[in-house]
């Protein structure tokens, strides 16, 4: 317990829950975004940044997220895709310790 170890940042965050009539488009800025975007790179898919902004390098990788899934391909984030993407990264931390960053560091130290 005295060594600092932080896990991804999604983690950490709380989110808004994005309502069914609304959504986010490339060249914008909006939390959810920011959401999907800490989401997306949890999972590995690059979005290249996570402040917010729907870059076109966002939406490349909501487009591969969107397949993995079998969803239909989008050029916007919607309530079921923000959905799908907070589902994933629960589902991911409560079913693997790929991403526990504090496990891993526990079992380096206690097996030296």
């Amino acid at each position: 317990p005295d060594v600092p170890v932080m896990n991804h940042e999604i983690l950490y965050r709380s989110y808004t829950a994005m309502e069914e009539d609304e959504t986010a488009e490339p060249d914008t800025v909006s939390d959810y975004t920011a959401t999907a975007q800490l989401c997306l790179d949890y999972l590995g898919y690059e979005p290249g940044r996570t402040d917010g902004y729907f870059s076109q390098q966002t939406l490349e990788s909501l487009k591969k997220f969107e397949a993995d899934c079998g969803a239909e391909e989008s050029e916007i984030l919607d309530a079921a895709v923000y959905n799908a993407l907070i589902s994933a990264v629960v589902l991911d931390w409560n079913t693997s310790d790929e991403h526990d960053l504090q496990m891993k560091k526990a079992a380096e130290i206690l097996n030296g």
